[in-house]
């Protein structure tokens, strides 16, 4: 059995509080708008300035970790998430691991601020164990934004700084934040809808490729006629190299870029209830940031 993703949840005090323990993908709750779902590019998923953080990356499908994650919902329309982590995948070269020596641990904290029109009555009253947490079933909202913080306790070495030695400076923890948010900005009685996202990532440019990512587009739903569920999505995305990393790169002679930028046109039309047909087109200026490689078409 390959359980990559394997955890127990409980919800306590009338829904307000929610405890998962378990192999947890982060990424189904934090770092997650509605509007970037259609899209292919894993950076619209979570931004490059957290997936390639840390020793083995973040705790995300399939390369998840062994942690904890607390939910809060004060009131309304306000959920509070704190997750602690392994700071390493368990998949790893040498085999399956946890909390190994130097892993440290992975902290990530998200207040996340959700709209949701009020119900028109005809929808049925949730138990309250599908109101908070990965098995809620609440309808999807019209508006989100969200804030957070991750911070890994381990030691990193620095990309470019050395001691008299030559060994690197090394740095205890590391630190980044985003702030996402969608919204529906145009809905017809119809059904068809606008929404449009951005999204914003700072990183740790000390010991991370990445320093900043800056993304963002827009959704649209049912505007082909007769076609009242296809999507069509126009997103881009640009991962930014911190200048840590640019100084490593000219220090070893190889020429680089300070951005590469993905632009997407996605279309999603739903076949069955269980089959979509979904074409994708992207356009990479400066593939990997290196002035050498031509801009690349993949469709």
């Amino acid at each position: 059995m390959d359980a990559r993703g394997a955890w127990l949840e409980q919800n306590l005090l009338r829904n307000r509080f929610s405890v998962l323990i378990g192999r947890y993908d982060l990424n189904s709750e934090f770092y997650r708008l509605h509007a970037a779902d259609l899209f292919l590019n894993a950076s619209f998923g979570i931004g490059p300035e957290f997936s390639q953080s840390g020793k083995g990356g973040p705790s995300v499908f399939p390369n998840t970790s062994l942690g904890a994650r607390f939910a809060v919902k004060p009131f309304e329309g306000l959920v509070l998430r704190a997750a602690v982590l392994d700071g390493v995948p368990v998949e790893r070269a040498n085999g399956w691991d946890a909390f190994a020596k130097g892993d440290g641990v992975l902290i990530v904290n998200e207040a996340a601020l959700l709209y949701r029109p009020p119900s028109d009555g005809q929808q049925p009253r949730l138990p309250h164990r599908f109101l908070l947490g990965l098995e809620a079933q609440l309808p999807p909202y019209d508006a989100k934004l969200a804030v957070g913080v991750w911070h890994y306790t381990a030691s990193f070495p620095d990309l470019s700084r050395e001691h008299g030695d030559g060994t690197p400076v090394m740095h205890h923890g590391s630190t980044g934040a985003y702030v996402i948010g969608d919204a529906i900005v145009y809905r017809d009685d119809g059904g068809r809808h606008i929404r449009v996202f951005g999204q914003l990532g700072i990183g740790d440019p000390r010991v991370n490729r990445f320093g900043l990512y800056t993304g963002g587009g827009v959704d649209l739903v049912g505007v082909v006629p007769g076609r009242a569920k296809d999507e069509i999505g126009f997103g881009v995305a640009a991962a930014h190299n911190g200048d840590e990393f640019i100084r490593q790169q000219r220090k070893m002679g190889q020429p680089v870029e300070r951005s590469e930028v993905t632009i997407e046109l996605a279309y999603c039309a739903p076949i069955t209830s269980w089959l979509n047909i979904q074409p994708d087109l992207q356009y990479v200026l400066k593939p990997n940031t290196d002035p050498r490689v031509p801009n690349a078409l993949i469709g």
